[in-house]
Parts: structure tokens; sequence; C-alpha cells
């Protein structure tokens, strides 16, 4: 009897959902530790140059992490990748209107912090809640038997 195929079987360009999960929470780390930079920044006497540097390794930080859930959302099928491409786009948007109204001399600290708030309460303990409870049951639930990329 033929085993179903697995979504991830001839995959090798995203991680299967064990390391994907972690993934997610390194990158989530890091997205964190870059707010807390920017904290930092408000709290001390910085040049410009050095803030808007931060804004822009966060905003192109923010475009790897949600880069990577695409992929694995697309390759798997993720039922709510349209949605949830759409709230990381809103959210690449709204950092590049931050970092472009910082360069013209505005403040971008308020900004950030709706944008880091709206990530720690909603988007990951929610939106990204789902996909990781979908990749977990997509490791224990993989059609083939044994199947290296799903599995531990």
């Amino acid at each position: 009897m033929a085993q179903s195929s697995c979504p991830l079987s001839q995959r090798t360009d995203v991680p299967p959902p064990v390391k994907f999960i972690a993934q997610c929470d390194r990158e989530h780390n890091i997205l964190k530790h870059l707010y807390d930079d920017i904290v930092v920044a408000q709290n001390k006497t910085f040049r410009k140059t050095t803030i808007a540097k931060i804004l822009h390794i966060l905003a192109m930080y923010v475009k790897f992490h949600f880069d990577n859930e695409y992929a694995f959302m697309l390759a798997t099928g993720y039922p709510e990748l349209l949605e949830h491409d759409q709230v990381h786009r809103e959210f690449i948007e709204e950092l590049q209107r931050i970092n472009q109204n910082y360069l013209a001399g505005g403040d971008p600290y308020e900004g950030i912090r709706e944008i880091y708030y709206g990530l720690a309460t909603g988007h990951i303990p929610e939106t990204d809640a789902r996909l990781i409870s979908f990749a977990q049951t997509m490791a224990a639930t993989c059609p083939r038997t044994n199947c290296h990329r799903c599995g531990p």
C-alpha cells in the first residue's frame, strides 16, 4: 500500500515543522532584542544615524522573519496564509512609515511601541500561535511513516 504524500517530503527550502517552531522562537527573541535596542537608544543620547541604523536593521529583520514564515506557510498549504501574510505586510508598511518619519525629523518611539505591543500581545500569541499549532499538528500527523521531514 502506498503512503500518502507529505507536503514537505520533496522540499529542502523550508525547515521541518519542529525546526520551524524553534526557528520562530529564536527569531521572535531577536525581534524583542532589537526593540530593546530602540528603547535603550531612546533613554540615552544617540546620534540620529545610530537610531536610523537600528530602525533599518529592525525593518530588515522583520522582513526576513516574515519571509521565513511565509515560505513555511506556502510550502505546507497553511489555510490562513492570505490573512497572516496581510498582517505581515501591514507591519512592514508601518515600520517603513516610522523609519521615513524619523528620517524627516519625527519621533519613532510611539510608533515602535505600538508595533511591538501589537506583536507581543496580538500577533505572536494569537496569529503566530495558530501557525505554530498547525506546525505541531503537521509534525504529529504526517501521513508518511517515520517522515524525515516532519518528525522530531
